[in-house]
C-alpha cells in the first residue's frame, strides 16, 4: 500500500464503520501485529493477526472465523 501502512487502513476502517472482518497478515515485527490487534479492537474492528510466513490453512481459518 504505497504512502499508507495498516494501522492507518485500520484507522480509516474504523472511521468508515467497518463491519467485515478483517485479517493482519505482517512479515514485521511480532509486536507490530500485537500493537495492530489491540489498536483494531480498540476502534470496534473485528480482527485476526497473522505472522507471515503462514499456513494456508491457517487463513482459511482466520477468513472463517475459526
Amino acid at each position: 500500500m504505497p504512502g499508507k501502512d495498516g494501522i492507518e487502513l485500520l484507522r480509516f476502517l474504523a472511521e468508515q464503520n467497518c463491519k467485515s472482518k478483517i485479517v493482519v497478515l505482517s512479515g514485521f515485527r511480532e509486536n507490530y501485529l500485537e500493537y495492530a490487534d489491540r489498536l483494531a479492537r480498540a476502534f470496534g474492528l473485528s480482527v485476526t493477526t497473522l505472522p507471515k510466513p503462514f499456513a494456508l490453512n491457517d487463513l482459511r481459518d482466520a477468513l472463517r472465523g475459526d
